[in-house]
């Protein structure tokens, strides 16, 4: 036997080196991140994805239910990335440019419809008017869909049921049925987990008060309707997990369950709306206390769900060209 095979057998010494690789893939996983996260691509002028984020806001703004003047900052800070993007073709030719046009034409759309008349609304229109109609088309905005429209049942197609869900945060006032997120839950676990783990655990939270503890800590809870609001929360146990390699096979896992479970709710006649976990690991230990969840769990989503209101007011969210996503070699 080699030195190198007896020293793996010396438990201490094993854990010892399997404890610093850890450390050492997510610090590599933290010098990426550093590198090129949204500010940073910003100084290299690679705006594409905070295009889309901005998009997506703006979207937002229009969904909710008593909208006052919103987005400017963002307005603003997108025609300068659009006129920084028009220096180089590809980019001119992206989904994230011409949906940022779009969105400003129907950003100064809303306005007017709302007789809100200020000084950036008209720079923004006489900025567009450089632009044809043919660059102000993209499907973006906001719409308003009755619950009829979200409406599937057992004999659903599954292509249906995967197009028609859509994100929403209005809901009726009417109680989740046990039996009916009991079948839900049943759905989402047969969702694949690393090596049948399964260390997924889904917590619903209905009780008001625990409620308002999540829409008060969770980054991007604006716009639910606070009364009727449920919460799924999703947690991986990272007693789970065997070595660096799975660092981030919770959150893969929990995403598996998380979409699964939205995809049973909403054939089920339930709405919701994924907000990811953003959250200090401070905040998180907070709301772990006070939901009775144990320290060895993360917190990975919060799906906000009820049942559908009889009407939504619900973001757009084009897609990209299938081609900017996909490629066969």
């Amino acid at each position: 036997m080699s030195i190198t095979d007896k020293l793996k057998n010396v438990d201490a010494l094993r854990r010892f080196v399997k404890k610093c690789k850890i450390r050492y893939e997510y610090m590599l996983d933290a010098d990426v991140f550093c590198k090129y996260y949204m500010e940073e691509s910003d100084k290299r002028e690679d705006y594409e994805y905070r295009m889309l984020m901005f998009v997506h806001n703006i979207e937002k703004g229009m969904c909710m239910p008593n909208p006052r003047p919103f987005g400017k900052e963002k307005v603003a800070k997108l025609m300068d990335m659009i006129k920084a993007c028009e220096k180089e073709e590809r980019y001119v030719n992206s989904s994230a440019y011409k949906m940022s046009i779009s969105i400003l034409y129907q950003w100064v759309l809303f306005y007017k419809e709302h007789g809100w008349n200020d000084e950036l609304m008209k720079m923004v229109d006489a900025f567009l008017a450089n632009y044809g109609t043919d660059m102000k088309g993209m499907d973006v905005g906001y719409k308003i869909v009755q619950k009829q429209e979200l409406t599937v049942n057992g004999n659903t197609a599954f292509d249906e049921v995967i197009k028609t869900r859509r994100a929403v945060r209005t809901f009726s006032d009417k109680k989740l049925e046990p039996n009916v997120v009991k079948e839900c839950v049943l759905l989402a676990q047969a969702a694949p987990t690393a090596c049948n783990r399964q260390m997924i655990k889904i917590y619903q939270i209905s009780n008001r008060e625990n409620c308002d503890i999540i829409t008060d800590t969770i980054y991007g809870a604006s716009g639910f309707t606070r009364d009727t609001v449920n919460y799924f929360v999703l947690t991986y146990d990272v007693k789970s997990l065997d070595y660096y390699g799975e660092r981030n096979q919770g959150y893969l896992n929990a995403g598996l369950v998380a979409m699964n479970l939205a995809n049973a709710l909403h054939s089920r006649g339930i709405g919701s709306c994924f907000i990811q976990w953003a959250n200090t690991a401070s905040e998180e230990r907070e709301v772990k206390k006070h939901l009775g969840i144990s320290e060895t769990e993360h917190i990975a989503v919060v799906l906000g769900a009820g049942y559908y209101a009889d009407e939504m007011y619900i973001a757009k969210s084009c897609r990209r060209d299938m081609e900017e996503i996909f490629t066969s070699r």
